[in-house]
């Protein structure tokens, strides 16, 4: 995967994460109620864990790309499980 198309991936994932949030944000407005943002416990390990992991990974591009990809996909399952809990 280069560069370019792992930007291009991420970029898509924040636009998807947004149009989330602008969708959230009208659920609750037609039920009358104003949504609080929280930060969670499991997000600011994911963050913690990923700035780790990159670190380490900074030895070369290839190993940071997957070391980024890897906590793509922890962000993503975390995602899910929020929406069905």
């Amino acid at each position: 995967m280069s560069d370019i198309e792992l930007k291009i991936m991420l970029n898509e994932h924040i636009e998807q994460t947004e149009q989330q949030i602008d969708r959230l944000k009208d659920s609750y407005e037609v039920l009358g109620h104003r949504p609080k943002r929280q930060n969670g416990d499991t997000a600011q390990g994911l963050v913690t864990e990923s700035q780790k992991v990159m670190q380490r990974s900074a030895g070369g591009p290839d190993l940071l790309d997957v070391a980024v990809l890897g906590a793509i996909s922890k962000v993503n399952e975390e995602e899910v499980a929020s929406f069905v809990a």
